[in-house]
């Protein structure tokens, strides 16, 4: 094989690497609901109020977790599911 079809193949490989890398990255925060609940308990900490809006809570979750936005609105989803939040009228609250 020359030279190029095989730094064509590396590069693609690397790329097919990568992605399933992010893929069982994003699919591991959230699966691990205890990590998730400490961290959305730990935002809802630091912001000092207790409704917070929606898209506040997207931007810790991107900041926090280094995702970007849609990923975050699944992470909101699966903390809805688990009863880990409360969503009204675009108003975040913790469940108890």
């Amino acid at each position: 094989m020359s030279t190029p079809v095989l730094i064509i193949i590396l590069v693609l490989l690397l790329g097919i690497g990568l992605f399933f890398y992010k893929h069982c990255h994003h699919t591991t925060i959230a699966g691990d609901t205890e990590k998730l609940r400490a961290t959305i308990q730990q935002i809802f900490k630091e912001a000092e109020k207790s409704p917070l809006s929606q898209n506040r809570l997207i931007k810790e979750l991107k900041q926090k977790f280094h995702v970007n936005e849609k990923v975050a609105l699944t992470i909101i989803s699966k903390a809805r599911r688990e009863n880990i939040i409360n969503v009204v009228d675009g108003n975040c609250t913790l469940a108890e």
